[in-house]
């Protein structure tokens, strides 16, 4: 509201100015004050929130953070539905995909239970539970399963994890199956990798997975 009003002031201080010809110096002075005034006070408040947003937020600032994913589903891997619309993005400003099987994490995190799986999966607009998928896939419409070709099935994710980041393109890496997955926070890494490579599999229950991400097959 404090910056409305700023505004609204600025303009009408500006418009006034604009619109008379002959001002004596006092009026000048009162103009150049009406303008200038609201203009600081918006700018120190704005500088002032900014600040106490980052100081207070989880990542103390703004991240760029990727992690790498692929969902498989009774065998069959899906695509994510395409983005629309001028932003390009499935998803959230915070919390999205870009066509591009990569999730980011893009801006300041106020906690960081915003950027879990679960956050990921609701703010993409797809249901991922432990007993059913609900995906909507670019090429197939939607795949809603409770099971695999009659067989009992359930959603498991598994992740591929760096385990020496500190070491550049001399990674070592290990598959960890996550059983409360929905809780998993990305690893705070701009590269891919040692950012994550997760892989969300609706299957009969198994200890690991075959797939991986192809960034983590080529690194």
């Amino acid at each position: 509201e404090g910056l409305g009003v700023a505004l609204i002031t600025t303009v009408v201080f500006s418009v006034i100015s604009f619109k008379s010809k002959k001002l004596k110096n006092k009026t000048k002075i009162l103009l150049y004050l009406g303008i200038s005034i609201p203009v600081i006070i918006a700018t120190l408040y704005l500088s002032y929130t900014t600040i106490a947003i980052n100081l207070n937020s989880a990542s103390k600032g703004p991240v760029h953070w990727h992690a790498d994913f692929e969902v498989w589903a009774c065998g069959q891997k899906l695509d994510l539905k395409d983005p629309e619309g001028l932003f390009n993005r499935v998803g959230s400003p915070l919390f999205h995909e870009h066509n591009d099987n990569r999730m980011h994490v893009e801006g300041v995190i106020k906690e960081l239970e915003d950027v879990s799986l679960h956050d990921f999966f609701k703010v993409i607009g797809v249901t991922i539970e432990k007993n059913n998928i609900d995906f909507l896939d670019a090429n197939l419409g939607r795949v809603l399963l409770n099971n695999c070709n009659s067989k009992k099935a359930e959603t498991q994710v598994f992740l591929y994890r760096v385990t020496n980041p500190e070491k550049t393109k001399k990674w070592k890496f290990e598959q960890i199956k996550l059983e409360e997955f929905d809780n998993y926070i990305l690893s705070p890494y701009t590269a891919v990798p040692p950012g994550d490579c997760i892989i969300i599999e609706f299957d009969q229950k198994k200890p690991e997975t075959q797939h991986i991400c192809e960034t983590y097959k080529v690194a």
